[in-house]
């Protein structure tokens, strides 16, 4: 009996045990994880900021109430903004809270009561008048590039000076990419064909960067331009290789057998398909004949098909992969010995 009452207060010693409530916890105050990933861009006169709208509280809660987000200027003038984690006004609205040529920017996000737990990272911004947008941009086609050339005002904004970049895509593209650069009062730029691709539609646009400098001459920030209107071309190959160079003939003769070789220096260009030949009677005003069915891909020749004690002259032209061919090659000749 007496062990079957000590099993029992046992019983209720842990059961009592099992029923102790635990520390009590204190009330989440709700508020959201500030901002840290704020990012601010310039282009020609509007500003825009994106950054991560928090999801969790500080002490990692869901956010479960709906929440106020505003944009401050300064730390001091804010306007509500949505929680799309986007923001964009003018220039002209950021200078009327900027101090000298800057204006900064972080993002609040606050609980439904208004309560926060500390502003975003800041972000400055240079608030510089912009370069006005390139126009009349002309794209010229050339052999080994396209020659793009533009107008543009000249940038009289005090610490601020101008650089250019091009920008291309293939027509129909949205994927624009660097081209090149040229700077200070530039209107012309060559973009080289090596870097580009034949037979192909091109839109090319300018755009504006302006460099702001300090007092001295150092580069404080810098922002693009509003792009130039897009121009296109159609990159068609109609450019023949250079005339070879160097033409020498020579005769050979072997016993019965005759024959002229004839050689020249060889071109460079990257599309090069090879080399036509041509032969006419030396002192003759008629047409040169093609003696090659196919281009030679070899700089040298033998033309087996000759007579013994005639006198030739040799003329060679380039072709590309295209079937663009040169002029003909100033004229070699040679006598056939006897």
């Amino acid at each position: 009996m007496a062990h079957r009452a000590a099993t029992l207060f046992f019983v209720c010693i842990l059961a009592a045990a099992c029923g102790t409530p635990g520390a009590p916890q204190p009330p989440s105050l709700e508020l959201p994880k500030p901002v840290t990933d704020l990012t601010a861009t310039r282009k020609g006169d509007a500003i825009t900021l994106k950054w991560t709208q928090p999801s969790r509280t500080t002490d990692n809660s869901t956010i479960k109430h709906t929440v106020n987000t505003q944009v401050c200027r300064g730390g001091s003038s804010c306007t509500a903004a949505s929680a799309s984690g986007s923001f964009t006004e003018s220039i002209a609205d950021a200078a009327k809270s900027a101090s000298g040529a800057m204006v900064n920017y972080s993002v609040v996000v606050a609980n439904a009561r208004g309560k926060h737990a500390g502003t975003s990272n800041v972000v400055s911004v240079p608030i510089t008048p912009a370069q006005a947008a390139a126009h009349d941009v002309q794209l010229e086609l050339r052999a080994d590039a396209i020659v793009v050339h533009w107008q543009a005002e000249t940038n009289s904004a005090r610490n601020s000076r101008t650089e250019w970049k091009l920008l291309r895509a293939l027509q129909g593209s949205a994927k624009f990419t660097d081209a090149g650069h040229a700077s200070g009062e530039a209107r012309t730029f060559s973009l080289r064909m090596e870097l580009l691709d034949w037979e192909q539609h091109y839109v090319i646009k300018v755009v504006g960067v302006n460099v702001v400098t300090g007092a001295d001459g150092q580069k404080l920030a810098e922002f693009e331009s509003d792009d130039s209107a897009p121009a296109e071309i159609f990159t068609h190959d109609v450019f023949p290789p250079a005339i070879p160079t160097g033409v020498v003939a020579v005769a050979n003769a072997s016993g019965t057998e005759r024959s002229v070789d004839i050689s020249w220096s060889p071109n460079t260009e990257g599309d090069l398909a090879g080399y036509n030949i041509y032969r006419r009677d030396a002192g003759s005003q008629a047409l040169p004949v093609k003696l090659n069915t196919l281009a030679v891909r070899a700089a040298a020749f033998k033309d087996a098909n000759v007579q013994a004690g005639h006198s030739y002259e040799y003329f060679v032209s380039a072709v590309d992969v295209r079937s663009n061919e040169s002029a003909t090659s100033s004229p070699a000749g040679e006598k056939v010995p006897e």
